[in-house]
């Protein structure tokens, strides 16, 4: 029964497959799991697993820590600069091997089974899962703010936080169709919604260009300029990240030597171009002091457009918004679980197919469960936070995979490669050995339990590798469940 079902996926993804070959492409085994993404679908899957709430947040402490509009915008460019490196290096990677799991499947080629496991470890104990429960979190806040205060007090915001979880796991389990053309509507959703922030000051007629002539506030030297981009750089930086979500699924996009690095291409610029222009609307929208100061400065926006309607509008834009993220990690943080276990470092249950949308179900569940749990329990916060410094230092080897590969693997064919080969992946290389030895000084408890959270699962290694399950297909055993 489970060839019969496998046999019936290789008929259904035949032509899709037939075609790729046909233009030369590679197309490693993809488990089972359908090639069906398209360039619009995998390109929304960029963009919204990019923008979230903090674009909606941080812009005005940016301000406040720049104290002049040019230098503000200046950071929000230099951190997409920066950002832009990592992501392209990861269309490279994603375009040459294009398999599920993306990141997880990079670092083994680059490092080995070990750096891979603890990677895919952290994503599902650790950060992947407290990082789902945040968004969540988030989520609910803003959702309860459109309901009645009478409603919404009785409400408990974890409760509805778990709803959220639920219900985008339950559309993944649905299947790739299904939560990609969720993804795509949640995307233009929000993106909607920033374009609109953008034009308000222009229909308003509140537009102040002179703002950039003011002085900076305090004054600043080279070294004050200095100051305000490494402190705006902190809290800028990971506004841009997501844009590895596509390599994750790169098993399930038809034509990934292509489109993979298209949708890196056009879904990062594009975020790039909606937050450079954002933040240009609060500054030319707003009064400069009262944007540097404010707690919620779209809704300000909004609100001077439209009366308080404009708050509401907002805080559905970021439920939209927070949404189209959960979806976004709920497609790339199960399948670095299912490569796991598809490679035998995990129960081979964890790779199990559903028999009708063969969408990984096991790891989508399980996903889900431990956010819950995080969500409940209200350590998802602390989680986060210590395992920040392990995650970013997965993403910074993740980046350097590129060069070690490039040494490695010499003959690997490379549909896509970065240009300024090697300064780009570099540069973003460098900066975040910088960022990360800063965070062992500033943060050495936090960073030194973040490293236990991670190390914890070496028995779990110890044990899947005593095993000697072959990798492959293990979840066929499990297909039918």
């Amino acid at each position: 029964m489970c060839a019969d079902a496998a046999r019936e996926v290789g008929m259904s993804d035949s032509k899709a497959d037939a075609d790729a070959v046909s233009e030369g492409e590679y197309l490693p085994d993809n488990h089972g799991l359908k090639r069906t993404l398209n360039l619009p679908q995998s390109t929304a899957i960029v963009t919204g697993g990019i923008i979230g709430v903090s674009i909606f947040l941080v812009p005005a402490a940016v301000a406040d820590i720049a104290g002049h509009p040019i230098l503000a915008l200046s950071i929000w460019l230099i951190a997409g600069v920066l950002s832009a490196c990592a992501a392209l290096s990861f269309a490279e990677l994603g375009a040459a091997i294009p398999e599920t799991g993306g990141t997880i499947v990079h670092l083994e080629r680059a490092y080995g089974r070990v750096v891979s496991f603890f990677y895919g470890w952290m994503v599902l104990c650790g950060y992947g899962a407290a990082a789902l429960a945040v968004v969540a979190i988030m989520a609910s806040g803003y959702g309860l703010r459109l309901l009645p205060p009478d409603i919404a007090e009785k409400i408990d915001p974890k409760f509805m936080a778990m709803f959220f979880i639920a219900l985008t796991a339950s559309v993944n389990i649905l299947g790739i169709g299904r939560s990609a053309r969720l993804q795509f509507v949640l995307t233009i959703g929000k993106c909607l919604l920033i374009v609109i922030l953008i034009t308000l000051p222009f229909v308003m007629g509140s537009v102040d260009f002179s703002v950039f002539s003011r002085p900076a506030e305090p004054a600043l030297d080279m070294s004050g300029i200095a100051s305000a981009i490494s402190n705006g750089l902190i809290i800028t930086i990971f506004s841009y990240s997501g844009s590895h979500f596509v390599t994750q699924v790169a098993g399930e996009v038809k034509h990934p030597a292509k489109d993979i690095p298209r949708a890196i291409l056009l879904g990062f610029g594009a975020v790039l171009a909606l937050y450079l222009l954002l933040n240009l609307a609060f500054i030319i929208g707003i009064p400069f002091d009262v944007f540097r100061q404010s707690d919620a400065v779209a809704a300000d926006l909004m609100e001077a457009a439209v009366g308080p309607i404009g708050a509401y509008v907002v805080a559905g834009g970021i439920v939209l918004s927070t949404l189209a993220v959960l979806n976004a990690q709920f497609l790339g943080y199960p399948r670095v679980a299912f490569a796991l276990a598809s490679e035998g470092l995990l129960p081979s249950w964890m790779a199990a197919l559903h028999k009708t949308t063969r969408a990984p179900w096991v790891a989508v569940f399980v996903v889900a469960l431990i956010s819950m749990a995080y969500i409940s329990t209200g350590s998802y916060s602390t989680i986060l936070t210590s395992v920040g410094f392990v995650a970013h230092l997965f993403t910074t080897l993740a980046v350097a995979a590129l060069l070690v590969l490039r040494y490695k693997e010499p003959n690997l064919k490379r549909p896509y490669k970065v240009s300024l080969y090697p300064w780009t992946p570099l540069v973003f290389v460098i900066f975040s050995i910088v960022y990360l030895i800063s965070l062992l000084i500033n943060k050495p408890m936090e960073s030194l339990i973040g490293i236990a959270i991670v190390a914890s699962g070496f028995p779990v290694y110890l044990w899947r590798r005593g095993k000697g399950e072959p990798a492959g297909l293990p979840h066929e055993v499990a297909t039918d469940l």
